[in-house]
């Protein structure tokens, strides 16, 4: 009877392990092996789930089965289907559909947008002095996306196609001028495709900046996933691995656009939730708290 005793002990453990729930998290698809743009993403959520293992327990992390145009994942994931986290600069209407965690992935960075263009068209860019001159250029964008309202709005020309792939062909064909990126974007991209677009370049003089804070976001209703997600991030944020991987991804992309040498110019972004950037700095690059502080920016 003894004996029976100690392998009850002994194996209660793993009993109780066993029926733990394990949180099952369903990842969007990359739209092939060139997109590069979520590595980061997927890599900082994986960092959460970790970080929150000893409140919320187990997990699995997978990509979902099929590959979703990105304007119909937050639609799917609202249903419940295929996805059940996103990653997504914020707007009003995608909080009216999903529920984000409110901790900028990126230091704000996604809305330093430089430029991609071809290296003959430098000259014609260093020209540019004034918000104006640039709307003698034709910019590319993704249709459906946040930036081309976001142009569109400052009276800027934009040309748009529904395939990510596409707008880099439309480029090197010259069907417009220069291809706003992220600066946490654009160089890895730019190295992706240099054996294939070797006449493409950052361009050197400009920056653009508009409030475009990225977040993770889950099904409305998740409390349970939303909560391990902040946990998890918050308890990086504390340990310094978030800031770790951050500077790892993004550090020397940071230094080699001379965002200081640059001329800004500053676009209202309407459609982005108000942002109390002071409350939150260390969520912030410090070069955009600098240049935020003195524009007609929603920092209240």
């Amino acid at each position: 009877m003894k004996s029976f005793f100690l392998v009850i002990c002994y194996l209660l453990p793993f009993f109780v392990h066993a029926s733990e729930e394990v949180d099952e998290i369903f990842y969007p698809q990359p739209t092939g092996k060139a997109d590069v743009r979520d590595k980061y993403f997927y890599e900082l959520l994986q960092l959460s789930l970790e970080k929150s293992i000893d409140k919320f327990g187990a997990y699995s992390l997978k990509y979902a089965e099929i590959e979703l145009p990105s304007t119909r994942i937050p639609v799917e994931m609202s249903r419940g289907q295929y996805v059940n986290v996103l990653t997504s600069p914020t707007s009003t209407q995608l909080e009216s559909m999903v529920l984000p965690i409110k901790i900028p992935l990126v230091k704000g960075i996604q809305g330093l947008r430089l430029l991609l263009i071809k290296k003959s068209k430098q000259a014609q860019f260093a020209e540019v002095e004034n918000l104006n001159q640039l709307t003698n250029f034709i910019l590319g964008q993704g249709k459906g996306w946040l930036d081309t309202i976001v142009f569109n709005e400052a009276g800027l020309d934009v040309a748009t196609s529904t395939e990510y792939h596409v707008l880099f062909k439309m480029l090197a064909f010259d069907r417009f001028d220069a291809f706003p990126r992220g600066l946490n974007e654009i160089y890895r991209e730019l190295d992706e495709r240099k054996t294939v677009y070797p006449e493409f370049a950052v361009e050197q003089k400009l920056v653009i900046y508009y409030d475009l804070p990225v977040y993770f976001f889950v099904q409305l209703g998740d409390e349970r996933l939303h909560d391990r997600i902040q946990y998890g991030l918050n308890n990086a944020l504390e340990d310094g691995s978030f800031d770790q991987l951050f500077f790892d991804y993004y550090g020397k992309d940071i230094i080699n656009a001379k965002l200081h040498n640059r001329t800004l110019f500053y676009l209202p972004n309407k459609f982005v939730p108000v942002i109390d950037k002071p409350q939150y700095r260390q969520f912030w690059l410090p070069f955009i708290l600098e240049k935020t502080a003195t524009l007609d920016a929603p920092l209240d």
